[in-house]
């Protein structure tokens, strides 16, 4: 493996109703029912995990490497995130 330079990425934390200002954008509907947040969320997972299998098996990262871990927590937090807005809508 090529041992490659970590950067920081900055990011700005996003406002509570950034799903509602995409929607707005873009004219597409949100999840209405809760079948249709459980089809998002697996869909995002499947996405997350073949990020993830990607720097394992590809760019050949151990699993406890930072990129790794790093990724996968700001995965895991998005995917929250998305699922507790997305729900807070149904409400």
């Amino acid at each position: 493996m090529q041992e490659r330079l970590t950067t920081t990425c900055l990011l700005k934390e996003a406002p509570a109703n950034e799903l509602m200002a995409v929607q707005e954008e873009s004219g597409s509907a949100l999840p209405v029912d809760i079948f249709q947040v459980a089809e998002l969320v697996a869909g995002y997972m499947d996405c997350m995990e073949e990020a993830l299998r990607y720097l394992q098996e590809v760019e050949e990262y151990p699993e406890e490497h930072p990129a790794v871990q790093g990724l996968r927590s700001h995965l895991d937090r998005s995917r929250q995130k998305l699922m507790d807005q997305a729900l807070m809508l149904q409400a």
